[in-house]
C-alpha cells in the first residue's frame, strides 16, 4: 500500500420504516428493514438511500392495502359461478343435465 491510498473502514448501515394503519376496524402493521455494507465516508448517503427505500415499499404496501385492485368478475371464484349459473339459464347447451327455464330466452353465441 502507498502512503495516498488509505483503507477505508467498512461498516454495516440499517434503516427501517413502520407504520400502523386501520381498515374496517382492524389495525395492520407494514414494516420494511433494509441493511448494507459501505464505507464510513459513504454512511449518510446510504443511510438516506436505505430510509427512502425502506418508506416507498411500506407506502406501496399500504396503497394494495387500502385500495385492492378490482379484479374483473372472471377471475373470481364468485364470479365463475355466478357466470356458469346466468349462462345455464340462457344459452341453448346446458350442463350436467339441468334443464332451461323455458320462459327465458335462447340466446345463440
Amino acid at each position: 500500500m502507498t502512503k495516498n491510498m488509505v483503507k477505508e473502514t467498512l461498516i454495516e448501515c440499517a434503516r427501517s420504516y413502520g407504520e400502523k394503519v386501520s381498515k374496517d376496524y382492524q389495525t395492520k402493521d407494514f414494516f420494511c428493514s433494509l441493511k448494507e455494507e459501505c464505507v464510513a465516508s459513504k454512511a449518510t448517503e446510504t443511510s438516506e438511500r436505505l430510509f427512502d427505500k425502506c418508506y416507498r415499499e411500506v407506502k406501496k404496501s399500504i396503497e394494495k392495502y387500502l385500495n385492492p385492485p378490482i379484479l374483473p368478475v372472471e377471475m373470481t371464484k364468485v364470479g365463475e359461478e355466478k357466470i356458469k349459473d346466468l349462462k345455464n339459464l340462457i344459452t341453448p347447451d346446458w350442463h350436467d343435465g339441468e334443464k332451461r327455464d323455458p320462459s327465458l330466452p335462447i340466446i345463440e353465441e
